[in-house]
């Protein structure tokens, strides 16, 4: 664009002011399908656009248009991902501390819930008893693994067994569909990790006629935002001189990863 239709740059720092981040919403399109192609291995998957990265409207309104889903944390998120038309039934809502104006419109309309705490178990349990819906609400229980202690999302295995214990009682009103955990990085090591930690919860799960059908890995896929190799260069020769405060960071992002969504999909499966 910069090169063909340099006036429309020009005119739209006028318009909006610098910095400026310009979308193309066809990427989201082109990362699905190769998304889509690695995951075709799966006999049944589903993908979340996560709202929260990005507040263009028009990336949801392409999730829409793809057919996948959103995952939410908020009900202001929420309510862009419905503006965009992505359905309630496509919407998954996780996050710690869902406030109550929040679980009321997500269990009303029949979204999926990711509970966060035993604390957040009750809330709901309050809701549904107060609302009455017509439905048996939809419900995940999001682990802690152990190798994060301070995590803030996520139960222990104590607290994720007592729910189960909970949720067996409550299959009239709620629908157990599994687990959901979140990890930062991109290692596959940790998300097989989690998994294998997981394992005595799923038995439990059907041994207490509540049986698991879903797995959310959670923690995004990673983006190759620039070319690895000129990362590597950069990660390689910066020092404290090109920081104002003189403190490299202690960690990055991979902005040039060796692999981007697809690549790891396939790694992990």
């Amino acid at each position: 664009m910069s090169n063909t239709t340099p006036e429309k740059l020009t005119a739209y720092v006028k318009k909006y002011g610098s910095p400026l981040n310009l979308i193309w919403p066809e990427n989201l399109h082109n990362n699905l399908t190769a998304l889509r192609k690695a995951l075709q291995q799966l006999h049944r998957h589903l993908i979340f656009y996560a709202v929260k990265v990005n507040k263009s409207q028009a990336l949801p309104e392409s999730a829409a248009k793809s057919g996948i889903g959103a995952d939410v944390s908020s009900l202001y998120e929420m309510r862009a991902a419905r503006k965009s038309g992505i359905p309630y039934s496509k919407i998954c809502a996780s996050g710690p501390s869902k406030t109550s104006i929040f679980l009321t419109d997500l269990i009303t309309h029949d979204a999926c819930i990711s509970i966060d705490s035993t604390e957040e178990f009750e809330e709901i349990k309050a809701l549904i008893a107060h609302i009455q819906p017509a439905h048996q609400v939809r419900v995940l229980l999001r682990y802690r693994p152990s190798f994060l202690p301070i995590s803030r999302f996520g139960m222990k295995s104590e607290d994720l067994s007592l729910c189960l214990d909970k949720l067996a009682s409550l299959k009239k009103q709620c629908h157990f569909l599994g687990f959901h955990f979140h990890l930062s990085g991109y290692d596959c090591k940790t998300r097989i990790e989690a998994i294998r930690e997981l394992h005595p919860m799923i038995t439990r799960a059907q041994s207490l006629g509540i049986k698991a059908q879903i797995m959310n890995i959670g923690g995004g896929l990673p983006v190759q935002y620039v070319d690895q190799h000129k990362s590597q260069a950069y990660l390689k020769e910066h020092s404290p001189a090109d920081y104002d405060h003189k403190k490299p960071p202690l960690s990055f992002y991979p902005y040039g990863g060796e692999l981007n969504g697809a690549q790891l999909c396939n790694r992990e499966l």
